[in-house]
């Protein structure tokens, strides 16, 4: 009995349930980015302030609120929060933006592209990466969907497309409050080059955009205006004119950094693109619609490249409208195989994919079963990286056995399919416990648990989100070049602790080393950091938990 395509859509929404929120937190928050967002929602449920973002409690003036509200509200039932409660919101959005994209290739092409679009989506990379993490991005990429399928629903309608016009830019506003003007603007830009491409650019009078950028932009100041009344001068000048603008500290890159980083991110399925390019090219006169998703995943690349900040998760917002093109051309192959069309540019991908799945698989086979180079970093994990090897050598071998066979496009794609989710479910049930359960800053974080009183000193050389999460401790105070301030800190006939950098420590002048004990170091992303103590705590170390 053949599925109806509501039918499918849910079940795919269930496995990717299943796989996104099964395990999500199995493995502890990673990084500077995750201990931080979730330590800013921590401040807000326990100091009551949700207009002003804190982190170690300080204003924190870089990000927009929406991301904080979530995850507090997601993590009132666990009455803190906890690495399950703090990815929930990004895990959620993901299954919303699954679902976006079914619908979004549904009303462009039909039933079954939206299916192939929203199972693209999901077992992309970077989508699969950024929806289990803590980040603002896939939250971003839902509402500024949502802006553009409400634009074309209101686009094709014969009456009442206002209402959705209305609603496309409500969708733009809460994209501006999850980070800033980018959730105004990539859509505006996506829906200005569609209507040119379409030589309808005098629809740009039907659509309200005097009035929608005033509804869009009217939201954000709803929170913007009394966030900085409230946060002053050097507040309001961080979020709107450095943030604002696409600067984001240490996060900048050349402006050619996506045309190198995205094809990395969008495995497996950037192997079909040249592919779908040779096809789109030769049927370029046969009117197919793809200007909709051409012109968002355009706009959106282009913009962020002419950002200064660069970051691969950034890109987040166009990979529905790059699932949405390969979904026509992987439905549009299958059509065409059903008619006696078949040719060899639909064949290669999956012929590509599974060659190197095989030669991957068989290459971490031998590695693991070695004990030489980097393989000796990874020893404690090896056995949860073994089914994904051998899972690996399976389908490689077995896919090309089937092309051989000259198995049907849609039989190839299935099969594809059960070995992406099979690999998606083992990486987050073994792979990423495994990996969290070695990093040695959780470690450092539990010998100061054991180590430090909730009454002792502790300072740090560098901005110090990680341990205020981790320890549960905060404010922590940050003293970076004061060479006095730490001297003294250091000289206390109390105990007192010192988190330096490794820069910071070994720059450092020679009566202050002097002064200190070494009592341990982590990697924590990628920073060295030492655990300093003074004399009286590198004598007994107190056994009482923070």
């Amino acid at each position: 009995m053949r599925l109806g395509e509501n039918t499918k859509i849910t079940v795919l929404l269930f496995i990717c349930a299943f796989i996104l929120l099964g395990n999500l937190g199995g493995w502890e928050l990673a990084g500077t980015d995750e201990p931080r967002y979730a330590q800013i929602a921590r401040e807000m449920m326990e100091t009551g302030q949700y207009l002003l973002p804190h982190c170690n409690g300080e204003l924190y003036p870089h990000k927009p609120p929406v991301l904080f509200w979530l995850i507090a509200l997601c993590s009132r039932p666990f009455g803190d929060i906890t690495a399950f409660s703090a990815r929930l919101p990004s895990a959620l959005a993901g299954l919303g933006l699954i679902l976006l994209t079914y619908l979004f290739g549904k009303k462009l092409y039909d039933p079954f592209t939206g299916l192939v679009a929203a199972f693209i989506l999901c077992t992309s990379k970077e989508f699969f990466e950024v929806a289990t993490s803590v980040h603002f991005d896939v939250i971003f990429a839902f509402c500024s969907t949502l802006a553009l399928l409400f634009f074309y629903h209101g686009y094709t309608s014969s009456a009442g497309g206002k209402k959705f016009y209305i609603l496309s830019y409500l969708s733009m506003g809460c994209a501006q409050l999850v980070k800033g003007p980018a959730g105004m603007l990539i859509p505006l830009i996506t829906l200005v080059l569609f209507l040119a491409a379409q030589k309808d650019i005098r629809k740009i009078r039907e659509i309200h955009l005097g009035k929608g950028i005033v509804i869009a932009v009217g939201m954000l100041l709803l929170w913007l205006v009394p966030a900085c009344l409230a946060g002053g001068k050097a507040y309001t000048d961080n979020i709107i004119f450095t943030q604002g603008a696409g600067r984001t500290g240490g996060h900048e890159g050349p402006f050619y950094f996506y045309l190198l980083d995205f094809p990395l991110k969008a495995v497996p399925w950037i192997l079909f693109l040249p592919s779908a390019c040779i096809y789109f090219w030769g049927a370029r006169k046969k009117g197919l619609n793809i200007r909709l998703p051409l012109m968002w995943f355009a706009a959106t690349f282009v913009f962020f490249s002419l950002v200064p900040a660069k970051r691969s998760l950034y890109l987040l917002p166009l990979y529905p409208a790059f699932s949405l093109i390969m979904a026509k051309f992987l439905s549009d192959a299958c059509a065409l195989e059903q008619a006696e069309q078949r040719s060899k540019i639909f064949s290669t991908p999956f012929f590509l994919f599974f060659a190197i799945l095989l030669v991957c698989g068989i290459g971490a086979l031998i590695a693991l079963m070695g004990s030489f180079g980097a393989v000796k970093d990874i020893m404690p994990v090896k056995s949860a990286l073994y089914p994904v090897a051998f899972l690996a050598v399976l389908g490689g071998g077995l896919g090309i056995y089937f092309l051989r066979r000259k198995k049907s496009l849609r039989y190839l794609f299935n099969f594809l399919g059960i070995i992406l989710v099979c690999a998606y479910f083992f990486t987050v049930e073994t792979v990423l416990p495994a990996i969290s359960a070695m990093r040695p800053g959780q470690e450092l974080c539990k010998k100061m648990q054991d180590m430090i009183g909730p009454r002792e000193l502790v300072i740090a050389s560098f901005e110090p989100e990680y341990f205020n999460y981790f320890l549960h401790r905060y404010p922590i105070p940050v003293i970076k070049d004061d060479v006095p301030a730490v001297e003294k800190a250091m000289t206390s006939s109390k105990k007192a602790y010192y988190l330096a950098k490794e820069t910071d420590y070994e720059d450092a002048p020679g009566e202050l080393k002097n002064m200190v004990t070494v009592l341990d170091t982590a990697e924590i992303g990628r920073i060295k950091v030492y655990l300093l103590g003074n004399k009286a705590a590198a004598g007994s170390p107190k056994k009482t938990r923070l």
